[in-house]
């Protein structure tokens, strides 16, 4: 189907087999497409205001420089999609599919992903403000050069996730699984971390200034420097590089990451050699 740049308003197409469909530079206003067909479709450029896209099928499809407003997708499926400068704004992705998506350079502002699976998915450059993602799988996800700014992420599992040079200033990571992340450097100022886990997790050049790392899990963290730690705020519930509880003490060595947390093979053991007998 060739609709670019249509306008439709309160349209209501439950259903609708649009894959492949061309709809670049579309707009549409208070629209619902539930369990609509959109694989594979252009919608680039297209914009949405206080639509529905529930349960929509969006597989592959090119939402690049799109702009959505108050959009519900709600349990879509988009695996694949592109979401290059795109804007979205207050759009919910509660319970979404959208592995190996691509949100580079896009702009999110207060929106919401709860148990989301956003597996592999690419966010270089992309800027989050004042979103929440709730039970979300960011598996192996690239956040590299990202702005997550007063975001927060809570109960997420974010193993073998990627945010170099990421700005995580102000942001709520809460109860996460960041085992071996890769956050060399980072900027945590000011980002509370309480609960999260970091075991094995790389954090070279880091900025820690005012990080609140109380309560969080950093046995096995790579890379954290004396000057770091001291930076950023520990306490008794914190446990750190080394195994050992905080809060962090100057020249205690406690910086330096355990063989555990490290993965390190133990040393095999040789046997003793048999004691010589006499002539």
């Amino acid at each position: 189907a060739m609709l670019d740049k249509v306008s439709l308003k309160r349209l209501t197409a439950p259903a609708a087999d649009l894959k492949n469909a061309w709809l670049r530079g579309a707009e549409l206003e208070e629209c619902a497409l539930p369990f609509a067909n959109l694989s594979s479709s252009d919608l680039s450029q297209s914009i949405w205001v206080r639509s529905a896209l529930n349960d929509a099928s969006l597989a592959s499809a090119s939402l690049c420089e799109a702009v959505l407003q108050a959009v519900s997708l709600a349990n879509a499926r988009a695996p694949g999609t592109r979401w290059l400068e795109a804007r979205l704004a207050r759009c919910d992705f509660s319970g979404a599919a959208l592995p190996q998506a691509s949100f580079h350079y896009a702009a999110l502002l207060e929106c919401r992903f709860k148990d989301c699976n956003l597996e592999e998915t690419l966010w270089y450059h992309a800027r989050l403000q004042f979103s929440r993602l709730a039970n979300v799988s960011l598996r192996q996800a690239n956040f590299s050069s990202a702005i997550v700014e007063s975001s927060e992420l809570s109960n997420c599992d974010c193993a073998g996730s990627k945010w170099n040079h990421a700005n995580l200033s102000g942001a709520v990571l809460a109860k996460c699984s960041f085992r071996h992340a890769d956050f060399r450097g980072a900027q945590f100022r000011g980002a509370r971390l309480a609960g999260s886990v970091f075991e094995g997790a790389r954090f070279q050049a880091a900025a820690t200034f005012g990080a609140d790392f109380r309560a969080a899990n950093l046995a096995g963290a790579i890379g954290l420097t004396p000057r770091q730690l001291m930076q950023a705020r520990t306490d008794t519930e914190t446990i750190l590089p080394n195994g050992s509880r905080g809060p962090y003490l100057i020249y205690s060595g406690a910086e330096r990451p355990r063989a555990a947390g490290l993965n390190l093979r133990p040393a095999v053991e040789r046997p003793e050699a048999p004691a010589p007998t006499g002539a």
